[in-house]
């Protein structure tokens, strides 16, 4: 499956190795975001080329929309995260949450509390769209 990773700018790191940990289970991740230039403690992109930043915010939307899944890491408060979540949702793709609920529609995603979990619930989400 092709999965987008969203998780807080500032946990870019950890979100790279879960990215790995996905890719080794035979998926194909659509975040380019762990890539982007800028200041890993600053979200908001403010000492970027304003151009930059506009770029990047409709790569990460584009790879939101390339995704059949989207996993979102619950790491800490991060309003990218909470837009591509949203942006997932309106465009009805699977949400797997992992981590304790950080907002309301959350609860429309699968919640689970690891990364070991979130993998159960893309190899029943493959083998759902296989089935089709």
């Amino acid at each position: 499956m092709k999965v987008y990773i969203a998780a807080p700018w500032v946990r870019r790191e950890e979100a790279k190795a879960v990215g790995e940990q996905l890719v080794a289970a035979g998926h194909d991740i659509t975040s380019r975001w762990f890539q982007h230039q800028g200041d890993p403690n600053d979200s908001t992109g403010s000492a970027l080329d304003p151009k930059e930043v506009r770029r990047q915010a409709r790569e990460d939307i584009s790879d939101v929309f390339r995704a059949d899944a989207l996993v979102v890491l619950n790491l800490e408060k991060s309003e990218g995260k909470a837009v591509e979540t949203g942006i997932a949702i309106a465009l009805d793709t699977p949400v797997i949450s992992v981590g304790k609920r950080s907002n309301i529609f959350q609860s429309l995603a699968y919640e689970v509390e690891n990364v070991e979990e979130a993998l159960t619930v893309l190899t029943i989400l493959r083998s759902l769209s296989a089935a089709q």
